[in-house]
C-alpha cells in the first residue's frame, strides 16, 4: 500500500528509522499439524522514486509486509529488535484491508482425485508438438466484476502425484500471526473444492 506523509510519520514517531525505507523481519519454529515449520515474517517500508517521465509527486513510499510459513524446518528463532513495536504500529496504519493468500500443496496419486482428470490427451486435433495437458486453472470469478478473481486453484500433474497452487484473499484488519491461521483456513477450503480424498479400505 502507497503511505501517505502522515502515514509514515506515525510510524517513525514510534519505531524510529533514518530515511524512508526499513526491513525488519523475525523467524519462528512452530509445530503445525505434528510437523515442525518455520514461521517468517516481514515488514518492509520503501522509498519508490518516480520513472523517467513521470511527475516528481508520482514518487510514494509504500509499505509490504507477509509472512511465510515452511515445513520441515529446523531454523532457529530470530527476530529485530524493533519488529515488534513496527509491526504494532504498522497495524494502525493499514486498518481495514485486502490480504493475497497463496498455498503450494503436493499429493502422491494415491492419496486425492483432482476434480480434473490429468493428464488430458490431445490427440491429432491438439496443438502441434504437444501430446497432452498436465495442468489446469480453475477460477471462481466475482458475479458482479467477472474481470476479479474470487479464489483460484492451479492443479499440475507432476512424477507420480498432484502439485496444487491456490489463490485467494482475506479481510484483515490488523497486522500478526492470525492473519496466516486465517488465510490456511480459507485457502485450504477453497482446496477442498478441487479435489476428493481417496479412502483406504
Amino acid at each position: 500500500m502507497d503511505l501517505t506523509d502522515a502515514n509514515l510519520a506515525t510510524i517513525k514517531e514510534r519505531s524510529p528509522f533514518a530515511g524512508d525505507e526499513a526491513h525488519y523481519t523475525f523467524r519462528s519454529s512452530v509445530e503445525i499439524s505434528e510437523s515442525q515449520c518455520e514461521l517468517r515474517g516481514l515488514i518492509g517500508v520503501h522509498h519508490v522514486p518516480a520513472t523517467p517521465g513521470e511527475n516528481a509527486r508520482d514518487a510514494a513510499t509504500v509499505l509490504h509486509y507477509a509472512f511465510e510459513l515452511g515445513k520441515d524446518a529446523a531454523a532457529e528463532d530470530k527476530q529485530d529488535d524493533d519488529w515488534q513495536r513496527c509491526s504494532d504500529v504498522v497495524a494502525t496504519v493499514v486498518g481495514t484491508h485486502q490480504v493475497t493468500a497463496s498455498m503450494w500443496a503436493e499429493f502422491s496419486a494415491n492419496q486425492i482425485v483432482p476434480a480434473t482428470a490429468l493428464p488430458i490427451p490431445l490427440g491429432e486435433s491438439g496443438v502441434s508438438g504437444f501430446a497432452e495437458i498436465r495442468g489446469v486453472r480453475l477460477v471462481q470469478p466475482d458475479s458482479n466484476d467477472r474481470s476479479v478473481e474470487l479464489y483460484s486453484v492451479v492443479l499440475d500433474k507432476i512424477r507420480n502425484g498432484f502439485g496444487m497452487s491456490v489463490t485467494t484473499s482475506i479481510e484483515s484488519t490488523g497486522l500478526d500471526v492470525e492473519v496466516l491461521r486465517r488465510a490456511l483456513d480459507r485457502l485450504n477450503d477453497v482446496a477442498a473444492l478441487a479435489y476428493k480424498e481417496v479412502r483406504k479400505a
